[in-house]
């Protein structure tokens, strides 16, 4: 739990998307511009993720920071022009909240009020000794039940940076796994199904060495699910990776464009993954070019093959970043690039043809950890943006702005 007094939220502010970095490829200019939109939230709070059905349906979910030792999961529905009522998942007194590392939302594709959600909760005195917990509500989506632990290992580790995908007939989670620990092994990436009733099964390992604490990404193809990740190698070069799901099982990790980025230690960037239809876009950060880079590479077969790959970033980078398709099969883009002793969010739209429109600055973050990763997920006619808001005593608190041309 973090130390935060208060939060004031900018209702009613607008901001307006400044175009820049117009190209010759450049369609016709349109500018997207930005309204902060009221969070029914605590004063303080962080951790925001979105969360979208196939039918449209969009929640926003965060932690609430109630008190010094106490969080809260909470979740609202957005309802044409606004968010709806605040609903509690779940709170405790133990949890391990962190800049990265954010919970998630997804339901059953049969049932898209039947939820399913995760938080991190402590599970021995170490700094980074936690679990993932889940918990379902009832089919009518009214009741959470009581949370479970999402894997079945007990050894006291890192479990974390979890995805959900919506599946016919289960909800599937990937997330990062640190019980080899216990024989000095490194994190691997795992995957498991969860029924409607709660069942977790099928549990298995995708890889089972990768980077420490970087973001997964998962999304649904018409050829099967695909995940992305940062890998490790044994000397410590630590590229993006993807692992598709296919008729006969799991692929073998492979790579779209190695970048040969050796670290020592974990960079806590993951990449992102969005699809529509057959087209799949990945995006991520690599800090092996000088002053970083934000890459973007389009598939236009469900993920098995790549495109090259589009710098998008102008000036040095934080990464950071999300991704969702508009409606008409756009890519929206929003990233982290250095302002002088700031930060601001920017945000691209690219079309999988790799015709860019010009950058928006969205708004002005800090680049502490606190600020953590922005979201962003497309509506009918419109953009939803989430972020969380550092002030100069490093109190905190979840920002959405609702975007439109």
């Amino acid at each position: 739990m973090k130390n935060v007094t208060y939060y004031l939220l900018l209702a009613g502010v607008t901001i307006l998307g400044l175009q820049t970095g117009c190209t010759p490829s450049a369609p016709e200019a349109t500018t997207w511009h930005f309204t902060a939109v009221p969070l029914p939230a605590a004063a303080n709070g962080g951790e925001s993720r979105f969360f979208q059905t196939a039918g449209g349906m969009t929640w926003l979910s965060w932690v609430s920071y109630l008190d010094d030792s106490t969080d809260v999961l909470q979740y609202a529905p957005w309802q044409a022009d606004g968010w709806g009522p605040a609903s509690t998942i779940s709170q405790g007194h133990d949890w391990f909240v962190n800049w990265a590392d954010f919970p998630a939302l997804s339901s059953f594709q049969e049932e898209p009020d039947h939820l399913v959600a995760h938080w991190l909760q402590k599970s021995a005195a170490g700094t980074y000794d936690y679990d993932i917990k889940i918990s379902l509500t009832d089919p009518t989506g009214q009741q959470w039940l009581a949370p479970q632990t999402l894997h079945r290992d007990t050894f006291p580790a890192e479990h974390g940076f979890l995805s959900f995908v919506s599946q016919p007939g289960h909800v599937q989670a990937v997330w990062l796994d640190g019980r080899q620990a216990k024989t000095d092994g490194p994190m691997s990436l795992r995957t498991a199904k969860i029924s409607p009733a709660g069942q977790v099964y099928d549990t298995l390992a995708l890889d089972r060495r990768v980077c420490d604490c970087c973001q997964t990404a998962a999304v649904a193809t018409r050829k099967g699910l695909l995940v992305a990740y940062r890998d490790r190698s044994e000397t410590e070069i630590r590229d993006i990776s993807l692992v598709r799901e296919t008729a006969t099982g799991w692929s073998a990790p492979y790579q779209v464009h190695p970048d040969g980025w050796k670290i020592a230690g974990c960079p806590v960037n993951g990449p992102s993954l969005a699809s529509f239809g057959d087209t799949v876009a990945l995006a991520w950060f690599t800090g092996a070019v000088d002053s970083g880079a934000v890459y973007l590479s389009f598939s236009t077969d469900g993920g098995t093959h790549f495109g090259p790959r589009l710098q998008l970033n102008e000036r040095a980078t934080l990464g950071r970043i999300a991704t969702a398709f508009t409606p008409a099969g756009n890519l929206v883009v929003v990233w982290l690039e250095s302002q002088g002793t700031a930060a601001v969010l920017r945000l691209q739209e690219i079309t999988p043809a790799g015709k860019t429109y010009p950058i928006v600055d969205v708004a002005p973050m800090s680049v502490a950890r606190a600020s953590g990763f922005p979201q962003v997920v497309a509506l009918a006619d419109a953009l939803l943006v989430s972020y969380t808001d550092v002030d100069e005593d490093g109190n905190s608190g979840v920002v959405t702005l609702w975007g439109v041309r």
